[in-house]
């Protein structure tokens, strides 16, 4: 990753699995306050089989937020906290 801002999100492994992303797709709901999703979009790597890993934020009216996230079909030996990264990379937004 190239970005500073980027590059302090992630540590040496995260940046190796990172080399692989193709793209980022951030869709928002038809209602913008009530969530939106990021979509990770990966070449073919040698952690997971996963082509594309989704992130969805729903906002409940209550004043939570639901995350669901697609579970990661590692590789033999392979299994990586991809939480940790998908954590870093959507939670911790100071908006």
């Amino acid at each position: 990753m190239s970005h500073p801002a980027l590059c302090e999100l992630l540590n040496v492994e995260d940046q190796k699995i990172f080399k692989y992303l193709g793209s980022l797709d951030v869709e928002d709901y038809k209602d913008v306050k009530s969530g939106y999703s990021i979509t990770f979009n990966f070449n073919p790597n040698p952690y997971f089989r996963n082509t594309k890993l989704t992130k969805t934020f729903t906002f409940l009216e209550e004043g939570t937020t639901k995350i669901t996230v697609t579970p990661i079909k590692w590789k033999e030996g392979k299994d990586y906290p991809m939480d940790l990264i998908m954590t870093r990379m959507g939670t911790s937004r100071s908006y």
